[in-house]
Order: structure tokens, then sequence, then C-alpha cells
């Protein structure tokens, strides 16, 4: 089983701060062994850089979230002032992950965006668990659809109707996740393409309205139902929520 990458992209979501955009196109015949077992980078970008090393300046908000945030089921906003600037950061584990394994995927997040971003006052990193992002100016509580990355499956679905039933389990489980205290929900449906599983799973940051979290996973589903609809697995991910399914177990 297989994901593709079909594109990332990313520009302004503080419009204010990021004043420069870009479309990145990933090779699409690039792809990745897809397990439930498996943790690692899918997308990161870095805005508003700097002459100076500002590694520094966020280094201590970064390992503040990494300690803490997984003993926070997973979620945790901090902000201060460090020198000229405030700064914002907030860290998310996917609502399946233990403690363990959300504490394990952002130490190496840290580690990667800081090394990413060496000189950028703002940066972003979404991993299969968890997801960092940082910035000089706030982001909490907006819906940030433009930090995109389009995940699809290699596998095509020969029913034209499993993309409806799939749509409908990621519907069911946003209004789950809407209402619920973690913003999280996964699911199943049974039988679908024979007598086959699917799998579903939203999640929102927690820093997100409930009308907010309800209009990013809307979103999201609409974009997925566009980009992927012929395939047996598909995910969009969110700077502010995303969205999946797959006909394998892909729960932790």
């Amino acid at each position: 089983m297989g994901y593709k990458f079909i594109s990332s992209s990313s520009k302004l979501f503080i419009p204010i701060l990021f004043i420069s955009s870009y479309l990145l196109i990933i090779n699409p015949t690039t792809v990745f062994s897809a397990s439930s077992t498996q943790d690692f980078d899918l997308f990161h970008n870095c805005y508003n850089n700097n002459t100076a090393n500002t590694t520094n300046t966020y280094s201590n908000l970064l390992d503040y979230l990494q300690e803490n945030a997984p003993s926070n089921d997973g979620f945790l906003t901090t902000s201060s002032v460090q020198g000229p600037y405030q700064t914002y950061a907030l860290a998310l584990c996917r609502g399946d992950v233990s403690k363990k394994d959300c504490g394990n995927c952002l130490s190496i997040a840290k580690d990667n965006l800081t090394n990413y971003c060496p000189n950028s006052r703002a940066g972003i990193i979404f991993r299969d668990f968890c997801r960092l992002i940082y910035s000089n100016d706030s982001f909490f509580g907006q819906i940030d659809t433009v930090n995109r990355l389009a995940l699809e499956n290699t596998r095509t679905a020969e029913d034209p109707n499993f993309n409806g039933t799939a749509i409908d389990l990621l519907k069911g489980l946003s209004r789950i996740a809407t209402n619920a205290a973690r913003m999280f929900a996964e699911g199943t449906m049974f039988p679908v393409l024979g007598n086959e599983t699917l799998y579903g799973m939203v999640q929102c940051t927690r820093d997100l309205s409930k009308g907010n979290c309800s209009a990013c996973l809307e979103h999201a589903i609409s974009d997925l139902s566009k980009c992927c609809a012929d395939r047996v697995g598909a995910r969009i991910v969110y700077g502010s929520c995303q969205v999946g399914y797959e006909i394998y177990n892909f729960f932790q």
C-alpha cells in the first residue's frame, strides 16, 4: 500500500506577515510506503526570513511545547516576548497516537523545523503523527487552509459509489469531532468494495472554535472529494485541520 504526494502548497497564513506565496508540485511518481506504524516528515515551510540567525528566539517555546504537549492530550499553545518580537507557537499530535509517540514526533519535528528554518520568524512542519507551528504574529483561532498537503493512495477504487461512501463517513466524523473536547474523531464503515472495511479520521487544532473547526473540516472534505475521488485512500492536511480515509487500519 502506498501514498502518492499530489501537491503541497503554502503561502501567507498570516496575511499581514507573509507576503510571498508559491505552489510546490511534488514529483507525482514519488511514492511512500504507508503503514500504521510509520511517522515521517510530510511537509514544512519557512517564512519571513531574517539575515540574522533567530533560531534561539523560538527554541525555548518549541522546547516547552515538545515537553508539555504530550501530557496535555497532545495539544498546546504558548506565546511569549522574545526580544523585540511577540512569538506564538502551537503543537498538535494526532488524536490516536500514544503519549510516547506524541513526544517522539514532537521532538523530531522541533529538531527538523529549527534546522529547516534557522533564519525564519515563522515556520510550520507536518509529520504523520504531529505538527508544530510558530510565528511572530498571532494565528491562534484562525482557519488555515493555505498550508496544504494532499496525499492519495496509489490504488484506484473500482466502485463508482465508493467516494460518496467515504465522504459520508468523513462528514459524520466531522460532526462528532466538532462537538468533542479533543476535536478528533475516528470511525469505520463496513462493508465497502465488496468485503472491505473503510477507516476514517478527522481532527482540528483545538485553538479553533466549533464553528471554525466545522468550516475547516468541511473545506478539507470538499477538497479531498475533488482531488482524490477515485482512490481507496486519501488525506488532506491543512494548517488547522485534517481529514483522511483508508481501507486498511491506519489507526494507532
